[in-house]
């Protein structure tokens, strides 16, 4: 339901990157609802990988400018190794360079957008207080995933606490530009009536469910005994869950899956995107209880189930908000659209084919891209 288009997205981007990261015992799920009968447990979680490894391709020094300022490899390196910390055990060594590329596509594109936000936001003479700064970062802390601390990841991702004080102060900035148009939108109950009933398919979601996990994992190579052995580890860490011990912290020192990051923590999953038996022992779980040890071609998981949420349709006040935002890319896309028209934009990556959608191709300015979005709860 959420639609948010989130440019200066610092310490946001690094929790997703976690996220992504913590995938463990999780099916490779594509974007559109028809996903395959089965996907082999041992399928890396970036699957279609090419045979072969693709030709190099050479990353300018400078690799895009807007108006006279630059955005270098050195940048775009910095940002990758950020985003991809933690995810590259996972990614086929052939499919490395095409995930970059597309990557810096996606910073170029941010770069644009920042860059000539920024520039409205200084002519505007806009500012953001310490106070703003500190409420907005106060906020982050608190979303973050259970059992993960904000030290933690800003460790991780080796970024500063300075620079996400600074992105948050850029966004902050930028929601007051265009807080004129966020004042302006309205959403009538016609429109979510007519909304609703045209999307009913898509508006729907299935039964999920929130669950953290314990994973000892196993190889194809382990004889009885290891097997036995990790058996009764996974035993007894079930054993000390029972008898009152932190779940995140007994994740972190002993989970053999990147979700440890954030206390075994694996976010909302449907039926369908895990493996067959962690998906019945999760959905078949009560809330906060302590299941028995449940064997997958991973190893061995001790799930704790931390909500339950039923099939069901988004609410009134959610379908507002989903066109609200709405709304508001519509008009910011133009808004942006109309500074790129305006502006000196190059970009010096070399033509692969024909640029994604929204990029622009060397030498050229991009076509509309997305603003961030108002700050809606859905």
């Amino acid at each position: 339901m959420k639609s948010r288009f989130v440019v200066l997205s610092g310490c946001l981007s690094i929790c997703a990157v976690l996220i992504i990261a913590s995938g463990c015992g999780k099916k490779d799920v594509p974007s559109s609802k028809k996903t395959p009968d089965k996907v082999e447990p041992s399928s890396p979680v970036f699957n279609a990988s090419p045979t072969t490894t693709p030709p190099p391709v050479e990353i300018p020094e400078v690799i895009a400018e807007v108006n006279g300022e630059k955005f270098t490899r050195e940048m775009a390196d910095t940002e990758l190794n950020q985003r991809l910390s933690g995810a590259m055990s996972q990614i086929p060594p052939e499919r490395i360079q095409e995930i970059k590329l597309r990557m810096i596509d996606q910073l170029i594109e941010r770069f644009v957008v920042k860059t000539l936000l920024m520039a409205e936001v200084k002519k505007a003479n806009i500012t953001a207080t310490s106070e703003e700064v500190e409420q907005r970062l106060a906020k982050v802390k608190e979303n973050l995933p259970k059992g993960t601390t904000f030290e933690e990841i800003m460790k991780k991702n080796n970024i500063t606490e300075e620079k996400v004080r600074d992105d948050i102060g850029a966004d902050i900035k930028v929601s007051k530009l265009f807080a004129p148009v966020t004042n302006n939108i309205t959403i009538t109950d016609a429109e979510i009536t007519e909304y609703t009933e045209k999307n009913k398919e898509a508006l729907a979601f299935p039964e999920s469910v929130h669950a953290r996990h314990i994973l000892i994992g196993t190889a194809k190579t382990d004889d009885e005994k290891t097997k036995a052995d990790k058996k009764a580890k996974a035993d007894k860490l079930k054993e000390q869950l029972d008898k009152g011990a932190d779940f995140a912290t007994l994740a972190k020192a002993n989970s053999d899956c990147p979700s440890k990051e954030m206390g075994g923590d694996l976010g909302k999953f449907r039926k369908g995107q895990m493996l067959k038996p962690f998906e019945d022992a999760a959905f078949g779980q009560a809330t906060n209880v302590i299941g028995s040890v449940v064997e997958t071609d991973f190893g061995y998981h001790v799930i704790q189930v931390l909500e339950h949420q039923a099939a069901g349709m988004p609410t009134k006040e959610e379908v507002s908000n989903n066109l609200k935002a709405q709304k508001y890319d519509e008009a910011l896309r133009k808004y942006v659209a109309s500074l790129a028209q305006a502006a000196q934009i190059k970009n010096y990556m070399p033509q692969r084919m024909a640029p994604p959608m929204g990029m622009p191709g060397p030498g050229s300015a991009p076509a509309p891209v997305p603003a961030p979005a108002p700050d809606v709860k859905h």
